[in-house]
C-alpha cells in the first residue's frame, strides 16, 4: 500500500483507519497527504475549529483510502 500512497501526496483525501483517532473524534480523517514512506504517513489535517495540524500515522493502520471528486475509470 505504501507505494499507492506515495502516489497520492499533494492530495486531498479521507484516510479510514482500524482505530479511533483521539484528535479527530472518529476513525475517518480528512487531510492532505504530505509524505510517505514504506511504513508511515505524513499528513496535514483541519479540525472543526479550523485548526491545523501535521500528523504522523503507521500504514498498517489504514483500512481505506477515500479520493474525493475522482473520475470514474473507464
Amino acid at each position: 500500500m505504501s507505494k499507492l500512497i506515495s502516489q497520492l501526496i499533494g492530495k486531498n483525501c479521507t484516510l479510514k483507519t482500524d482505530e479511533n483517532l483521539d484528535f479527530s473524534g472518529s476513525s475517518e480523517l480528512n487531510c492532505t497527504i504530505l509524505d510517505a514512506d514504506d511504513e508511515w504517513i505524513q499528513c496535514r489535517c483541519t479540525d472543526k475549529k479550523g485548526n491545523v495540524t501535521t500528523r504522523i500515522l503507521r500504514i498498517d493502520s489504514i483500512e481505506q483510502v477515500l479520493l474525493p471528486n475522482e473520475p470514474p475509470v473507464q
